[in-house]
């Protein structure tokens, strides 16, 4: 419903093996951009026109990673969220490829690795943010029952917290991200079994 409305973001959880171990690969953004500097993300941004949600993720994991698309291989398509501030976030698994720890400086600061199994051991600690209904100026309040004084509903999101891994604190969006994904990655691997 409302599928038009929504800001469409794509973004990638990569995955690298290092010393035996599946890692998740995370940016740390660079300080010198306008939204978000300095925050633990993962690759990813807007869905441009024409294209579909995977091909976004690629995309931008391949521009903000500085490697080829054919490195990235996309193993499973994870839950979508849908924020109360009207963004549609589509997150894919992917493998990266002969990774050689490059990114795209006007973009990244740095780039950091986390055992998968950190989400699966650490739970993290959910806070209540809480959301209201303000209508615009313009909204014809004399239309709807009670006028100014309609009993708008409230809600709440939950922004979440990971203990500090490699010297990064995993939070918000990401960390709630990370949280239905873990969640998703180890139903797979008990299936595997």
């Amino acid at each position: 419903m409302e599928f038009e409305e929504y800001r469409k973001f794509a973004l990638s959880i990569p995955l690298v093996e290092m010393e035996g171990k599946t890692n998740i690969l995370f940016e740390v953004r660079a300080r010198s951009l306008a939204h978000q500097p300095g925050e633990v993300c993962l690759p990813g941004g807007h869905v441009e026109p024409g294209e579909d949600f995977m091909t976004a993720a690629v995309r931008e994991t391949s521009e903000e990673l500085c490697i080829a698309s054919d490195h990235i291989q996309v193993v499973a398509p994870m839950d979508i969220y849908l924020s109360p501030s009207g963004q549609m976030i589509a997150p894919y698994l992917v493998k990266l490829k002969d990774y050689k720890g490059t990114f795209s400086q006007s973009e990244v600061d740095e780039v950091f690795c986390v055992p998968v199994e950190f989400f699966w051991e650490n739970e993290p600690q959910g806070y209540k943010n809480h959301i209201f209904t303000r209508p615009d100026e313009d909204f014809p309040v004399d239309a709807i029952p009670g006028g100014r004084k309609y009993p708008w509903r409230s809600g709440w999101s939950m922004v979440y917290f990971y203990p500090e891994s490699n010297g990064h604190r995993i939070w918000g969006l990401t960390a709630k991200i990370m949280k239905a994904s873990a969640e998703i990655m180890r139903e797979a691997v008990k299936h595997e079994q």
